[in-house]
């Protein structure tokens, strides 16, 4: 076990930590070059304020451990399993390497260039925060370890994850893509709009003095009303599959409007294939074709004949869009 008191600045080089059993030693503030962890089992191992430079970490299982405020410097922590661990405001410089490392139930690091997370790191494809009870029991935990005379909110954080989530994907997402991993960048960008979603609905249940006020209650629905539309919609504009879902949708909605008013109230005889015309009435107006059954209709109708096509105008660019990002991103 190595003091606290003595490790500042202190300079470990060279040391083979390679296999061995790790638990609760205390490496904070030292400055650690060239050490082999590999294949370690580290528990409750703290590098608070460490610096670590070309260090290895391939296969080790690391678990409860503090990597608080360190500075890591081309450091491998391929293969390794990462769980429970946490890098708030660890900085990465380098080349790090995480090539097919498990990251789960961690808090992440600055997401910069030398944090070389992606998609396939992050178990289960979750992070930390999605997960209420493992989020209290990793904020409770490290509470009870925290630095003597410092105090800190862990509640206050439990009840502001999915505004951390929230940040972390919009951080994941401009990495990745700056990185040119469009589909990892995609993937977080929608988890950030979910986030919003439950972090807006978390704020619509505030009570006391924490509610938000009337204005702010009011946008807030009104947000959280738009995300969940979009997300119908179009999936954030990212999804084909919706997007073709809501034009059929449509469709078949002001077909069923055409034929009962070409049915019952225009008394319309239509063909044996009665649901033909309605549909074709339908089809046609969402690609802005005009129909001989529906001429010279009252102006009410044409007003509800535009907004059709404008429905279909739209959902047919965002499906355009969409398809030509996915084709591009290939």
């Amino acid at each position: 076990m190595f003091s606290k008191k003595d490790q500042k600045s202190k300079v470990i080089k060279n040391v083979i930590f390679k296999k061995a059993n790790l638990n609760e030693i205390i490496f904070d503030n030292a400055i650690l070059i060239n050490c082999n962890f590999d294949k370690a089992n580290l528990n409750h191992t703290s590098f608070l304020n460490c610096k670590l430079i070309n260090c290895r970490f391939r296969e080790a299982i690391i678990s409860w451990c503090n990597f608080k405020y360190s500075k890591i410097s081309g450091t491998t922590f391929e293969s390794s399993n990462i769980e429970y661990c946490d890098f708030y405001r660890a900085l990465f410089s380098g080349v790090n390497i995480f090539i097919n490392c498990s990251i789960s139930n961690t808090g992440l690091p600055d997401i910069r260039d030398g944090a070389t997370i992606g998609k396939s790191n992050l178990k289960n494809h979750k992070i930390l925060q999605q997960n209420e009870e493992l989020y209290r029991t990793f904020l409770e935990e490290w509470y009870r370890r925290r630095p003597e005379g410092t105090e800190w909110d862990w509640e206050a954080s439990l009840n502001k994850r999915f505004s951390d989530a929230k940040v972390i994907f919009e951080l994941l997402s401009g990495f990745w893509l700056s990185k040119g991993h469009i589909g990892d960048s995609n993937w977080a960008y929608l988890q950030a709009k979910k986030m919003e979603r439950e972090q807006l609905k978390n704020e619509l249940k505030l009570k006391g003095k924490n509610a938000p006020s009337f204005y702010h209650k009011i946008k807030n629905i009104y947000s959280l009303f738009s995300n969940y539309s979009i997300d119908f919609i179009c999936g954030y504009g990212e999804s084909l599959y919706k997007t073709m879902g809501t034009f059929i949708s449509i469709t078949i909605l002001f077909a069923i409007f055409y034929y009962i008013l070409l049915t019952y109230i225009y008394s319309i005889e239509l063909p044996d294939t009665y649901l033909y015309n309605p549909i074709m009435i339908s089809l046609k107006n969402m690609v802005a074709m005009s129909t001989e059954e529906v001429t010279n209709m009252f102006l009410g109708f044409d007003i509800i004949m535009i907004i059709q096509r404008i429905f279909g105008i739209l959902l047919i660019a965002i499906f355009g869009f969409i398809l030509g990002n996915k084709v591009r991103h290939q």
